[in-house]
């Protein structure tokens, strides 16, 4: 096992632990999933942005593009993606709780109004360690990656300043709550809570959903 595998599995375990932890009474446990919860919380929606379109089960990931365990935990999804990526529905949605965490969203959201969400979502996690953990704006970071993957930067100035991206995201974050999540990298397969504890779970449980 590599020193990355070692590592990928300590902080999906972790992850697990510290979200079980702080799951909410209206959420039951059992079987490694949760109900997805009640009234107008969705875990997804019609803005919700995809990585991938399978057919044939669909998981969503809650992240923070600040947080240092979802970024130590993206190589694994990567894989994860290229593996099932013409099977499952990759999905992303937003909690934003860091200093720059907002602004990074905002960037994916205005790269996604012209097609390039995965490119922005690979950007700001690929260059984590550039502009994370900092106390001042890192809003020119972010309009310095769009200018790399050579976005019109007119459109992507008006989306990223649009009061409607911020609303999408704070949306994100209601439902979030809504349905429990209160930390990052959380999971739902199929519109279930999932918690796993190894990589070998979640290729197990997304296995299960596909054969299902």
């Amino acid at each position: 096992m590599t020193r990355a595998l070692k590592v990928t599995i300590t902080v999906l375990t972790v992850a697990a632990v510290v979200v079980l932890g702080a799951v909410t009474v209206g959420l039951m446990t059992g079987g490694g999933s949760s109900p997805q919860g009640s009234g107008d919380a969705q875990i997804m929606r019609e803005d919700t942005r995809t990585l991938s379109d399978g057919p044939d089960a669909e998981l969503v990931e809650v992240l923070d593009f600040e947080c240092a365990a979802c970024a130590d935990l993206y190589p694994y999804m990567e894989q994860l993606r290229e593996e099932y990526g013409d099977q499952v529905t990759f999905a992303v949605r937003y909690l934003p709780m860091h200093g720059n965490s907002l602004g990074a969203a905002q960037a994916a959201e205005a790269a996604a109004e012209q097609g390039e969400f995965l490119s922005m979502y690979q950007t700001l996690f690929q260059n984590h360690g550039q502009w994370s953990g900092s106390d001042s704006s890192q809003k020119e970071t972010f309009f310095d990656y769009a200018r790399e993957l050579d976005l019109d930067m007119e459109q992507f100035r008006a989306d990223y300043e649009d009061p409607a991206t911020v609303e999408r995201i704070a949306q994100n974050q209601l439902d979030a709550e809504a349905l429990g999540v209160s930390t990052t990298p959380s999971f739902f397969l199929d519109g279930q809570r999932i918690h796993p504890e190894t990589m070998d779970d979640m290729h197990a449980l997304i296995q299960e959903a596909i054969d299902s």
